[in-house]
């Protein structure tokens, strides 16, 4: 897997973008990839699955597995959120 880089100021459609050039859509995403695209410790990704915040579905072996189109749809919502305070 290779390691991916972002800048601060992307918007949603352009994580999209990052997210179907990069990875098999058939393929779930991992937490801790979850997290670099995100900005945010591995920790926060699962309190906010934990919450109910982001959706995940659990693998045959308990880990977190993230469909892209779901942590697209959360980078809108939470860069909503970000420019409000």
């Amino acid at each position: 897997m290779k390691t991916q880089t972002f800048e601060t100021n992307w918007t949603s459609e352009m994580v999209t973008v990052e997210i179907i050039k990069n990875r098999n859509l058939n393929r779930p995403i991992g937490t801790k990839d979850v997290a670099r695209l995100l900005k945010v410790t591995e920790s926060t990704v699962k309190r906010w699955c934990d919450t109910g915040k982001l959706i995940c579905n659990r693998s045959s072996g308990d880990h977190r597995r993230f469909a892209p189109e779901d942590i697209a749809f959360f980078y809108k919502y939470i860069s909503t959120k970000r420019k409000r305070r």
